[in-house]
């Protein structure tokens, strides 16, 4: 199924013909989010206590948030906050409300709650109704501030601040409505949220209805899995290596190392799918370069391939948020007294 998802994903962006039978389906996606957003703007939800700030996309497929969640989380703690996730945990196994913490794997909370979790230490809390998921930070985990791991789309959580991140490399594929194309949304939406915040080039060719910010996305140096060395990635010039990633958009990550010299053997993989298993037989004396994303599913890996993750070395993504933007954001909380 995932390797489905993963080619019809690929078609919509690359505009192949056979999207065109989904068409009348997209007409009745875009019935019923019109309606489905009327019904919501009948009732609206009440505000929190704290400020909530949803981090979005309106495309299918990986956009950036997660690296993004982490740049503005830490912003958040250097000035004195106290924030808190939340998401809906988007793949996990588990139901209802679950809270991060020990002994609360991937499996339970979703592959980047988790990753969230591990990087910032702050209160996760996952749940299908985010509204229960913020309710239960602002009882019990005392925070001050709230972002919401996606939840552009889910109506029923109040928001005060929505934040889109657009992939200007991919850009709106079609530009139709989902299952033909990558929208979840029409582009228009884009015109009622706070900021858009865009990642990659072609912004010109991206029509889109507003002026963005330009975040900076920048991969710099590897992690070795086991014994956490560090070394730049420069040091791979001219090498061999193995990349994978089951990411939304792993092209990416493998055009990311080429422009360091790295020789790069892809192994491209669905959103949150698991490291195959022959991936050990692939050129076993190359080092295999992944995701922070895809790491964390390395902690259930069996005993007999833990003498195998000696080749692993993990890329962090980081983000570098635009001035114009900070200086924004640092306005907007102190006018709600949070700053």
């Amino acid at each position: 199924m995932r390797k489905l998802i993963y080619r019809w994903q690929k078609a919509i962006y690359r505009k192949k013909s056979w999207t065109r039978i989904l068409y009348p389906f997209s007409m009745l996606f875009g019935l019923f989010y019109t309606l489905r957003r009327a019904l919501f703007h009948l009732k609206k939800p009440k505000p929190y206590p704290v400020p909530v700030v949803v981090v979005g996309n309106i495309t299918l497929g990986g956009t950036g948030k997660t690296p993004l969640l982490k740049a503005l989380v830490s912003w958040a703690q250097a000035r004195g906050l106290r924030p808190g996730i939340i998401s809906r945990g988007y793949g996990r196994t588990s139901r209802g409300l679950v809270v991060a913490g020990p002994g609360i794997g991937p499996e339970q909370l979703g592959d980047e709650p988790f990753l969230l979790w591990r990087q910032t230490q702050v209160p996760v809390c996952v749940a299908e109704r985010r509204a229960l998921a913020a309710q239960y930070l602002i009882d019990h985990a005392k925070v001050d501030i709230i972002f919401s791991d996606d939840g552009l789309q889910h109506h029923a959580l109040y928001r005060d601040l929505e934040l889109v991140v657009f992939d200007a490399d991919r850009g709106v594929g079609n530009g139709r409505l989902l299952p033909a194309g990558p929208l979840r949304e029409p582009l228009s939406r884009l015109k009622r949220v706070d900021v858009v915040l865009v990642r990659g080039g072609g912004v010109e060719d991206a029509s889109l209805p507003v002026a963005p910010l330009r975040l900076r996305y920048d991969i710099q140096e590897a992690i070795h899995w086991r014994t956490c060395e560090r070394r730049p990635l420069g040091a791979w010039v001219g090498q061999h290596v193995v990349a994978a990633a089951g990411i939304g958009y792993p092209d990416r990550f493998f055009t990311q190392l080429r422009r360091y010299g790295l020789l790069v053997t892809e192994v491209p993989l669905p959103d949150h799918a698991p490291l195959p298993e022959d991936i050990w037989n692939l050129h076993p004396d190359w080092p295999l370069f992944i995701t922070e994303k895809d790491a964390i599913k390395l902690t259930a890996v069996a005993p007999d391939v833990l003498t195998l993750l000696d080749r692993i070395w993990v890329v962090p993504l980081v983000v570098t948020l635009p001035v114009e933007f900070t200086a924004w954001f640092k306005h907007v909380l102190e006018q709600k007294r949070v700053l």
